[in-house]
């Protein structure tokens, strides 16, 4: 029998981490794919799955990748992934996960540097692959994102790094940089049975937590 891709309905779409039943083992044999030994037990049916998140994803409908499984106890594998950080999510059923793994491919670029200027904040990253950066600002320990600040900079030949410079008048209190990469894979957000345009996804690769 072939499942059709998970739908998530949006009101069970926030991730959860409780379930210390469900026993994973994640591990990258290389810096493109992810293996998951899984034991669920009894959270098992044949409609289980588990999906592959960018770590900072706060919405269980936006997969980069899933995989159902045959049996409460095995292996999978997601291959030809792109560098960055990665949650594993296991869900009984198209409703919430009930436990969740991370796990980082490859080496995070480092923010070397934030500097406050009243409301301008500059901010230089490390970019050894020269690559466009996104920059997301998220509220410090939680997932929920709740102000997004980005740019697109495309590093110079000669430069191995990326300077920011962005106005966060108004915005006090903890929060969490991150700089993510455009990733070499889609994905597709379904919702009620209908497909939605094809987004091509950016991955975490870092972070600093910083004080406004």
């Amino acid at each position: 029998m072939t499942l059709s891709p998970p739908e998530i309905p949006e009101s069970y779409s926030v991730p959860e981490y409780f379930d210390d039943s469900i026993l994973f083992i994640v591990s990258n044999p290389n810096n493109s794919s992810i293996q998951v030994q899984y034991d669920v037990g009894d959270k098992y049916n044949r409609y289980s799955w588990i999906g592959l998140f960018d770590i900072n994803e706060s919405d269980n409908r936006k997969y980069l990748k899933y995989k159902y499984i045959d049996s409460p106890k095995g292996t999978i594998e997601f291959n030809s992934l792109c560098e960055g950080q990665y949650d594993i999510r296991y869900f009984p059923t198209n409703a919430r996960n009930i436990a969740a793994s991370s796990i980082v491919l490859g080496t995070p670029i480092q923010i070397k540097e934030v500097i406050q200027e009243g409301p301008v904040l500059k901010i230089e990253i490390e970019n050894p692959r020269r690559r466009d950066i996104y920059l997301q600002l998220y509220e410090k320990g939680i997932k929920d994102r709740v102000n997004v600040l980005y740019e697109i900079n495309k590093c110079s030949e000669w430069s191995n790094s990326t300077s920011f410079t962005i106005n966060v008048e108004g915005i006090n209190g903890d929060y969490t940089l991150i700089p993510k990469y455009k990733t070499c894979y889609f994905t597709v957000w379904r919702y009620y049975g209908i497909f939605l345009i094809p987004m091509r996804c950016y991955i975490s690769q870092g972070a600093k937590d910083i004080r406004l």
